[in-house]
Formats: C-alpha cells, structure tokens, sequence
C-alpha cells in the first residue's frame, strides 16, 4: 500500500490550485478509508485469468510485463468503489467520454488507495462502452460505472449483470 506521506502528498498534487469544488470533492471524498485488505497478482496471471473468460488485454499482442496488480476484498471494494464514481455533468462530448470515467478510477484508485482498477471495454445496452473491473480476493471479477450518471454507477455488479460484457481490458 502507498505509505499516508505520498497518499496526502499526491491528494495535495491532484487537487491543488483547482478552481472547480467539484473536482477537489471528487478526489478528496473517500480518502479517509484505511486499512483495506490488500493483495497482489502478476500481471501474468491476472493476464490468463482474464483471457481465460474471454476478456483479452487490449495493448500490444504478447506485450508482458513484470508489474503486480493489487486488489482487496469485496468489502473494501464496496467501501470505495463509490469514492470512485465522478459526476454525470463532467462528460463532454467529443473530449471526455466513457472511458475518461474508466480513467479517473484507475487513477484515483491507485493514487489514494494503493489498488489497481481495469479500464474494460464491452458490449453494453448502449453499445460498445468503456466502464470498470476489478478484482476480488476469492479471484472473481466486478464491474462498476464510474459515471454517475447511470442507475447503477458507484455500486459492484456481476459480469453480465445489466448487458454488461467486457470483452478487453487495459
């Protein structure tokens, strides 16, 4: 887990001179949270547990490299997977999209909670569509809406759960 020096420091870095209280709220509102369970998996592995459920990594083929992905249980998931769900109004057309959402989870997850979230892509009842995955500690799979915007955002669902099937993950 990140130490609470680099965690306040980065806090610091993200939000520091923005002139929109939506945007410090966004990545300040949760970083209270401590203490999650945490645990690791190499990329290689997380690699053949998704390619193995059909979910393939969408960067270069064969591309490997020797970083670890760390992830709770679905309790801590549940604590902070709200804190990782930004507002509906922040979407623009042509500039920030469904997978910018997908980003600002990963990176808010990672800079404030020391865990690693799947920017996924799949079919969804809207079409082709960036959201979120991550994984559990019993090995299973999550996904989430980081957009505010729809009925489900900030809460876990199940694969196929709301027509949601990722088919690739960065």
């Amino acid at each position: 887990m990140l130490s609470a020096l680099l965690r306040k420091f980065l806090n610091i870095l993200l939000c520091s001179g923005s002139d929109d209280p939506k945007l410090e709220e966004a990545f300040k509102s949760g970083n209270q949270i401590r203490d999650l369970p945490d645990y690791e998996i190499a990329f290689t592995d997380v690699n053949a547990e998704l390619a193995s459920l059909g979910i393939e990594y969408m960067r270069k083929p064969h591309f490997v490299n020797d970083y670890t992905y760390n992830y709770t249980d679905e309790d801590g998931w549940n604590k902070i997977v709200p804190y990782l769900t930004f507002p509906a109004d922040w979407y623009i057309n042509d500039r920030a999209k469904c997978n910018t959402y997908a980003m600002l989870a990963v990176c808010k997850a990672l800079f404030v909670y020391g865990l690693n979230v799947f920017e996924t892509w799949g079919m969804t009842p809207m079409g082709y569509h960036a959201f979120c995955m991550v994984r559990l500690s019993d090995g299973r799979f999550k996904l989430f809406e980081s957009n505010a915007g729809f009925e489900y955002a900030g809460e876990l669902f199940e694969i196929g759960e709301h027509e949601y099937f990722p088919d690739g993950w960065e």
